[in-house]
């Protein structure tokens, strides 16, 4: 593999710099979603009342959904030449695409501030069990700066280098940390709760509509076209589905919110596994959340090197894991996912049913081009599908008043999506009338 010579896309993506294949796709979507989101949602599920025969159910199906809508947005990226965050401008114009990749950023960045709150707890927990102290916001300073580092160069050359450098590393450091965790569990032990099946279908989806954002912006950099599918769907349900029974094992050991991590072992053999872990494990996932949130801003002011956005971003996450508090930024996180699901469902079927040609890369990267301003019809389908969501959701009653609350026991995220896609397959047929554009020969 040659080295991409673009750190960050401002323009299409060209064939030379788009030389990511399937494994490279899929090896690091693994290790990018290894890590606390799914393990935290894993955890949630279980300490929530999801027994282990539902989930065992509920954790391969959501992760088929998932893989499908990540495989689905990042082949259209690698067809279009362009990152995940741009696409949004076809179905909804540059003004309803600055609106998606707003809510876009407090969706990552909220998940990058939790991540490090997190991983900071469990370093320091190691450190103060080895005797050792560090001033208060150091770690999650440390964390921030070397997710930042850690994509510098680009998307593209972070993929090359976990995948080609890293990827044994940390499968090892893995494996080892997982067989910790699942020795002595009880997966059939009950916890009481009254978590539906839906309700945990549900939360699996809202973990793929959080890495969609980084896997969307991934395939760009895709040498072909299915090859980027596969790669970062296959990628996304393996690391989902055995991270998040791994997270419900851990969480009946050390609880639904992580923070304390005695699973893993007392003394230093746990200690030093969570120190390795997390530099190893959560420094590239974060990265890939502060890297999704600095493409988001990208696409709002693209005069501004996307490198300050990178680090604005890593200071964010840093500054909003040191201060805010974890149910805000987990509660934050979750609505922001019930609304920018909606939106993603819209991408694809426009993507594919709408406009089943393809984009046109370059009218992608201009403000006005051939997809406008405004596209009415993706924005109506937006605004019900997540409007939908939001009233069923059951946590948007306290941060939303006025939405309301719909009826329980019923999947709000996925009822949200499945409305907005019906809704502008209709209209967008009418209103578009299924024109078709020719794809770029970007791998002949």
């Amino acid at each position: 593999m040659t080295e991409v010579r673009k750190g960050w896309a401002v323009g299409p993506i060209g064939f030379r710099d788009a030389r990511l294949d399937s494994a490279d796709l899929s090896s690091v979507m693994a290790l990018f979603v290894a890590g606390i989101p799914a393990l935290l949602v894993g955890a949630e599920l279980a300490g929530s009342g999801l027994g282990f025969g539902q989930l065992i159910i509920a954790a391969p199906l959501g992760a088929i959904i998932g893989a499908g809508l990540i495989g689905l947005l990042g082949r259209q990226a690698a067809a279009s030449g362009a990152p995940g965050a741009y696409l949004a401008r076809a179905p909804f114009g540059s003004l309803g695409a600055l609106v998606f990749n707003l809510l876009r950023l407090v969706l990552t960045l909220g998940w990058a501030a939790l991540v490090i709150q997190i991983a900071s707890d469990w370093v320091e927990s190691a450190l103060l069990a080895l005797n050792l102290e560090v001033p208060q916001y150091a770690v999650p300073a440390a964390l921030a700066v070397l997710a930042a580092l850690f994509f510098v160069n680009g998307l593209a050359w972070t993929v090359v280098l976990v995948r080609r450098r890293l990827f044994w590393i940390v499968l090892a450091l893995m494996l080892v940390v997982v067989w910790r965790v699942l020795e002595g569990s009880d997966p059939t032990e009950a916890v009481p709760g009254n978590q539906s099946f839906v309700g945990g279908l549900d939360g699996i989806l809202a973990l793929s509509v959080l890495w969609a954002a980084v896997g969307a912006d991934l395939g760009g950099y895709g040498q072909r076209e299915d090859d980027t599918a596969t790669g970062l769907g296959f990628g996304f349900a393996i690391g989902a589905l055995a991270f998040i029974l791994a997270g419900a094992a851990l969480g009946q050991r050390v609880g639904a919110d992580l923070s304390n991590m005695s699973g893993l072992g007392a003394g230093l053999i746990g200690s030093a596994l969570l120190i390795l872990w997390v530099p190893f494990m959560e420094v590239d996932g974060t990265g890939g959340l502060v890297a999704a949130s600095a493409m988001s801003m990208q696409t709002v002011t693209e005069v501004v090197p996307t490198r300050f956005w990178l680090v604005m971003s890593a200071l964010a996450a840093g500054a909003g894991a040191a201060f805010l508090d974890r149910a805000a930024l987990r509660e934050a996180a979750d609505l922001a996912a019930v609304v920018v699901g909606p939106a993603m469902a819209v991408i694809v079927v426009d993507a594919y049913l709408v406009r089943p040609g393809g984009y046109s890369s370059d009218d992608l990267f201009r403000w006005h081009g051939d997809y406008g301003f405004i596209n009415p019809a993706g924005l109506l389908a937006w605004i019900v599908g997540a409007g939908l969501a939001l009233w069923l959701y059951r946590g948007a009653t306290e941060l939303v008043p006025l939405v309301g609350s719909g009826p329980d026991g019923l999947p709000a995220l996925l009822l949200g999506m499945v409305a907005a896609s019906l809704i502008f397959l209709i209209l967008g047929r009418l209103i578009v009338g299924g024109r078709s554009e020719t794809y770029q020969m970007r791998s002949f």
